[in-house]
């Protein structure tokens, strides 16, 4: 995938490692709930985040050598060249990642909407499974000792 300014083209390799090492990073059980939970957020630092993960030279180096500054930068410029938005790029993203296979399945272009405008995506199911369990647990022994006097 390219991106395009007025002065400049930004080249996006996908690699499975690189798709790993961000879901890792963002601590997701996978690049899919990463990149769909900051879609439906528009959370513009994981976008920057993917975007400086991805974009590499010609020798296979980072563009950005990882400051996140040059990458808003860069979206900004982009945004402006192009007359897009976040989402706009979120979306570009999304269709280049899902042609070349790199999201857990092949989608199409209606699923693929569907999943970036799922707001369930950016709940922590896990975080609320654990949180009622344990108020779940907490009523139950109190509810056993109560009366009980040591």
């Amino acid at each position: 995938m390219i991106l395009k300014t007025n002065d400049r083209e930004i080249k996006l390799i996908f690699r499975t490692k690189k798709i790993v090492e961000l879901a890792d990073k963002f601590k997701e059980d996978n690049f899919d709930n990463l990149f769909f939970k900051a879609s439906s957020l528009n959370n513009v630092k994981a976008l920057a985040t993917i975007i400086d993960a991805f974009a590499e030279d010609e020798n296979k180096k980072r563009v950005f050598g990882s400051d996140l500054n040059k990458v808003y930068d860069f979206i900004d410029i982009w945004k402006k060249d192009n007359s897009k938005t976040y989402e706009d790029l979120f979306v570009e993203l999304a269709k280049a990642i899902n042609e070349e296979g790199f999201f857990l399945k092949t989608m199409t272009e209606e699923e693929l909407k569907k999943e970036m405008n799922n707001s369930l995506s950016s709940i922590d199911m896990t975080e609320i499974i654990k949180t009622t369990t344990n108020n779940v647990a907490t009523q139950i022994v109190a509810e056993e000792f109560k009366g009980f006097k040591a």
